[in-house]
């Protein structure tokens, strides 16, 4: 599955304001759910789908490293 299809399958709101057309086709891999940095960059692989809680700049630094495809983030805040 795509990035693209899985934002539209779970009707999720795109909040990156300029995403590359590469990030939105990335393949997705797998996934990882964490609200730990430590354990995202542990255990996350590249192309998987890390869901957190957490929603400041630190998470994108973390994906970035890693590589991940995209970056759920639960809840409200």
């Amino acid at each position: 599955m795509k990035v693209k299809e899985m934002i539209e399958k779970l009707d999720l709101k795109l909040l990156t304001k300029d995403v590359s057309e590469d990030a939105l086709y990335a393949e997705v891999e797998g996934g990882y759910a964490s609200d730990l940095l430590s354990n995202a960059m542990g255990q996350g692989q590249p192309g998987m789908v890390w869901v957190t809680m957490q929603g400041h700049q630190n998470v994108a630094a973390v994906a970035s490293l890693i590589g991940f495809a995209a970056v759920i983030v639960a809840g409200d805040g």
